[in-house]
């Protein structure tokens, strides 16, 4: 365990306070008391609105959390000047004291309605300072509040994670202060990740893109979700869950937006953990039987989210390549083109891949998607809010049963048939303890391109030999029906690249996907000979 208190933080720098005062002499005062307090002061430096520009770049570049401002930073001398007031959004999110030798009691409400956090009068002395500060500080800053974490181990995952390794060990205390804006009354604080708790079966994290979902139990309450992302990411995500989830889905199964805050590289989310909360999907799907799993997905797809598909749209003569990159954003495109691991020894023994010779999923992307042509252009799609990053960790299914969704951060309008493909891919690349190169693998990467309608798959007595393969496949099976029932599209197709976009994107979130980098292969052979016999002769191997 961690004690974020006095004794137990030399390995954090004291809290980093701006001073914005244009007097020099009495800006050298500020920097000797704030160190005799135990604060870090960052000084801005120049003059009129030098002096404005230098105070917000120092800010930034030095995550400042705290700020004490001058009321009058352009002339000293005139009654009008409020400029330390019309600075406070350029410092956000660092809290601001603003300081003036000439307050009036209207002064003080403009600063309180423009944000600033008080208001000291300089003639009242240090002391008056040091108590707003200390104050301000002991609901902001982690090295000025009394907490017990635990386990430390994850907090010093958590900031890589989220921040990039420079980042997070120049300025770890983002992570810590997140924590106490949104626990701010805490004493004690349990950490775990989402699901953790439960056992994995050997089945991988799915991969996450600079965010982390959390399991917290402050003191003696209740557990509670959190997740911490980016900020701009964790304000994306309030929106959604604002514009797509907050009172939009049937019977309410998702848990209830809590608290919020932003600093500057991270942004941390609250939400209420329903207490019936049992697993995530990922668990749940390992441990139940294949008629309990279907019988969630149905509660799921055909109850909580059907408003969306009821609502949905069609958009003509659009691309759905460019569909799915409006969910995850270009960057992937980039990471697509960089990519360098297909290595389909991997995947398959040498014997199969002397026969099948299968292709390179990203040259077939660079060619059919990237160059000159897209293959993916459609006259018509059917457009609806997804979720959007729909796999087994951001499903949590309470205790009868019913299927909770968490991470809201893509949720917007994509593709109508995302979230069952995107479901599938998680299937069928992490969850099953199957080698890759076994027969039963294969057999069932086979069977989901054979399909030439959006219906239910046909077995393999390969499938049929391997428990884990089967149910796998069952749970497909009933993806596509439920996809074909809700949307009422047939074209397999539009699914299939989906499924190719789908196994694409997950192979270049993270290594060791292999899995997903084989089905991609396959998928590609079975795109560019949609009408051949399935399997063809020299693959049913």
């Amino acid at each position: 365990m961690t004690f974020i208190q006095k004794e137990k933080t030399d390995h954090l720098n004291p809290p980093r306070v701006l001073v914005v005062e244009n007097d020099a002499m009495t800006r050298h005062v500020y920097a000797e008391l704030l160190k005799h307090w135990g604060y870090l002061p960052i000084l801005a430096e120049g003059d009129g609105i030098y002096l404005l520009e230098n105070a917000g770049a120092l800010v930034r570049n030095q995550r400042c959390r705290l700020a004490l401002v001058d009321l009058r930073l352009l002339d000293n001398f005139d009654e009008q000047d409020k400029s330390g007031l019309h600075i406070i959004p350029n410092l956000a999110p660092a809290a601001c004291i603003i300081l003036s030798a000439f307050a009036t009691p209207n002064d003080f409400n403009d600063a309180r309605q423009n944000g600033a956090y008080a208001v000291v009068h300089k003639g009242d002395g240090p002391r008056a300072l040091r108590k707003e500060l200390d104050k301000l500080a002991g609901k902001l800053c982690s090295q000025k509040k009394e907490i017990q974490f635990d386990p430390p181990e994850l907090l010093n995952e958590i900031g890589p994670s989220v921040m990039g390794t420079a980042v997070a060990e120049q300025f770890y205390d983002q992570v810590l202060d997140a924590f106490i804006q949104l626990f701010p009354n805490a004493r004690r604080l349990k950490v775990e990740k989402l699901g953790a708790s439960q056992p994995s079966h050997n089945y991988l994290s799915a991969p996450r893109l600079r965010s982390t979902l959390l399991t917290v139990r402050e003191d003696d309450r209740q557990p509670v979700i959190v997740k911490l992302a980016r900020q701009q990411k964790a304000k994306i995500e309030i929106d959604n869950y604002n514009k797509y989830i907050d009172e939009k889905l049937k019977r309410a199964y998702y848990p209830a937006l809590k608290g919020d805050c932003y600093l500057w590289d991270i942004g941390g989310l609250r939400f209420a953990y329903v207490g019936t909360l049992d697993q995530v999907f990922s668990n749940f799907f390992l441990n139940q039987s294949t008629n309990r799993i279907k019988t969630s997905l149905e509660q799921f797809f055909n109850e909580t989210w059907s408003p969306h598909y009821e609502a949905a749209t069609t958009r003509e003569h659009t691309s759905l390549f460019r569909l799915y990159c409006s969910v995850w954003g270009d960057e992937w495109v980039e990471r697509l083109k960089k990519y360098q691991g297909f290595h389909p020894e991997e995947a398959m023994d040498s014997a199969r891949i002397a026969k099948l010779q299968p292709p390179n999923p990203f040259e077939w992307m660079k060619t059919n998607i990237l160059g000159g042509q897209d293959v993916s252009q459609m006259e018509k799609i059917r457009v609806a809010v997804t979720h959007g990053d729909l796999h087994g960790d951001n499903m949590l299914v309470d205790s009868n049963h019913n299927i909770w969704v968490v991470d809201f951060e893509r949720t917007q309008p994509g593709h109508i048939l995302q979230d069952f493909i995107e479901l599938e891919v998680d299937l069928i690349s992490r969850l099953p303890n199957i080698p890759e190169n076994s027969s039963a693998f294969y057999a069932l990467c086979l069977a989901v391109c054979q399909p030439d309608r959006l219906q239910a798959l046909k077995s393999d007595p390969r499938i049929e030999a391997n428990a884990e393969a089967r149910k796998v496949f069952s749970t497909i099976s009933t993806l596509r029906k439920l996809a074909h029932t809700r949307t009422g599209l047939t074209d397999i197709r539009e699914y299939r690249l989906g499924l190719l976009f789908n196994t694409l994107f997950r192979a270049t979130l993270a290594k060791n996907q292999q899995r997903a980098l084989m089905l991609g292969s396959i998928l590609c052979y079975r795109l560019d000979h949609p009408n051949e016999t399935w399997p063809p002769a020299h693959w049913n191997y």
